[in-house]
């Protein structure tokens, strides 16, 4: 997978997608890395920061979930499918 960026209008962190997660550099110079939630790959963003994941299996009939980065708390929320 192509790497994409994107820069969080909320905080001015520029976002940086793979598939095993994103990098985040911070304004104050700061770099930190968000592993993929476990057992999915990341594919691309969407809307604003919201990322899509495919799963290695199916979750409750999905293969792919829509995740949002929480950059303070380092992890990966799960929204809901992606259709």
């Amino acid at each position: 997978m192509t790497e994409a960026q994107r820069t969080d209008p909320r905080t001015g962190s520029v976002l940086t997608l793979s598939s095993a997660g994103l990098a985040v550099t911070h304004p104050d110079g700061r770099h930190v890395f968000i592993a993929a939630p476990p057992g999915y790959s990341l594919s691309h963003f969407e809307a604003g920061i919201t990322v899509v994941g495919r799963g290695e299996a199916q979750h409750d009939g999905w293969w792919d979930w829509h995740f949002e980065p929480d950059l303070e708390a380092g992890v990966f929320r799960r929204l809901g499918p992606a259709y």
